[in-house]
């Protein structure tokens, strides 16, 4: 850096981690031009590089070229991938694992990631559109439903304020009947005995089964008062979470195809700082692979 006279810029080769995109240095020929096309239009690509080679470089300007009136581009760093990788392995460690001594990762799959990639989209989606209004005239009052229940399923921040602003805007309700979580009656008296109603039982056994999701109940509190407000109960009834991943996620970024007019695009850059993919600066291969 001195050499060449940019004693102002960060050094990329000491920092510990390597998210922000604020270096000012390119070098046009090293960016692939199978990735960045001359139409800015979106490609699937994986690098696989040691430290300091330029990865994050080449996600940074890949997430600048493509325009956001294409793309929904949901960016997951680091922090936000390992939050759900750490919940997966709480899990392995309830089951009697000791995460220490054992790769409690081998067993992350497929359908882990999906529900991962599913619940990052979701969150994003409600956090910029949860007071704008969105044109849903060719959307029917059942997929309006069908996605609310994703949505409050697979939504990932705490607790339920910007979701049911959400929900209430996108189902067009005025102040006066507004849905609400802490209002939802969620439970049945039989001989002075409460229990969970059958919906509720459903959907908190529904949500268990998604492993690496928030496990927030007070989502589900709001999802039952939208779809009991809404004449809903036979088809959240009909309604199975576990299993279907791919089919809500594909469900919901066509959603957005159709009614925002862009392309859903995930760019990831992070995992190589999880300590469960790398331990004491060896790769765990099997974990990662």
């Amino acid at each position: 850096n001195k050499y060449y006279g940019i004693t102002g810029s960060k050094n990329h080769f000491t920092t510990t981690t390597a998210d922000e995109c604020d270096s000012n240095i390119r070098f046009r020929p090293a960016m692939p031009q199978a990735v960045l096309k001359s139409d800015h239009s979106a490609s699937s690509f994986m690098i696989l590089a040691p430290y300091g080679t330029g990865k994050t470089l080449l996600r940074c300007e890949y997430f600048k070229y493509l325009q956001e009136k294409n793309y929904f581009k949901i960016l997951l760093l680091n922090k936000q991938t390992s939050e759900y990788i750490e919940r997966f392995v709480e899990k392995q460690k309830l089951s009697g694992k000791d995460c220490n001594q054992v790769n409690c990762l081998t067993a992350w799959s497929s359908n882990e990631f999906a529900e991962l990639l599913l619940s990052a989209l979701v969150t994003e989606f409600v956090n910029k559109f949860r007071d704008k209004e969105i044109n849903l005239a060719n959307i029917s009052p059942e997929q309006k439903i069908q996605i609310l229940i994703i949505t409050c399923f697979y939504y990932n921040d705490p607790g339920t304020t910007e979701l049911e602003s959400f929900a209430n805007s996108f189902l067009r309700k005025n102040r006066f009947r507004l849905y609400k979580a802490s209002e939802a009656s969620v439970q049945l008296q039989e001989q002075n005995i409460f229990r969970d109603k059958p919906l509720v039982a459903q959907f908190v056994n529904d949500l268990k089964q998604l492993t690496v999701i928030r496990q927030d109940r007070e989502k589900l509190h709001l999802l039952l008062a939208i779809v009991e407000g809404e004449g809903f109960q036979h088809k959240a009834f009909g309604t199975t979470m576990y299993g279907n991943t791919f089919t809500d996620l594909r469900d919901f970024a066509l959603f957005i195809k159709t009614h925002l007019k862009r392309s859903v695009v995930f760019i990831i850059d992070g995992i190589d700082e999880n300590r469960h993919f790398f331990r004491q600066k060896s790769v765990h291969k099997e974990s990662f692979e």
